[in-house]
């Protein structure tokens, strides 16, 4: 029962919180990258354009090719004003926005100082370690309520081996008045 609470509190965390807020944070991050394309594309010395737009937006940026191979196959793929922009996944998902068109156009790496996807690691690991607090709690908390009845059960066993003078512990709760109970009856 305690695992499905955290296996729905953490679908709830990260699909109905996380994921709507860092989806909103990553159409913004391409809004800015875009921006930052049109500024480039439009400027005379591109270079320079990319190191003023890096301080301007606190973010690391660089022209190059197209991405790798083997960055672009679990790239996110969003078409934005007619280009095909890649969100990478990667530490601080980079975004790639390729520039004007021809055979060896240009892209803008834009990445950005937050990692997107380690919140949703975080989470998951912290309930991961909720969940043994957790069951390590119950075990101790119903280890600390048995311990009367296993008082109880082990003088009934001494009385039944034959041990008539033994008695249970009593006392004003209720393992207490069993053990009273037990006690007159023996």
């Amino acid at each position: 029962m305690l695992a499905a609470t955290l296996v729905l509190g953490w679908g709830v965390t990260t699909g109905g919180v996380l994921r709507p807020f860092f989806g909103q944070l990553e159409k913004e991050r391409i809004d800015v990258a875009m921006h930052m394309a049109r500024r480039v594309e439009s400027s005379e010395d591109p270079r320079r354009a990319v190191k003023k737009l890096q301080e301007e937006f606190g973010v690391d940026a660089r022209l190059g090719r197209r991405p790798p191979r083997s960055m672009v196959h679990r790239a996110r793929v969003v078409k934005r004003d007619g280009r095909e922009i890649l969100v990478l996944r990667s530490p601080g998902s980079p975004i790639a926005v390729p520039l004007d068109d021809g055979p060896r156009r240009p892209w803008l790496m834009v990445t950005f100082p937050a990692d997107l996807d380690a919140p949703g690691r975080k989470v998951g690991l912290g309930l991961f370690v909720l969940l043994g607090l957790a069951v390590v709690g119950a075990l101790g908390t119903s280890r600390w309520m048995l311990r009367p009845l296993e008082v109880a059960r082990d003088a009934m066993r001494r009385v039944a081996d034959g041990d008539l003078s033994h008695r249970a512990p009593a006392g004003g709760d209720a393992a207490g008045q069993m053990g009273e109970t037990f006690n007159r009856m023996a």
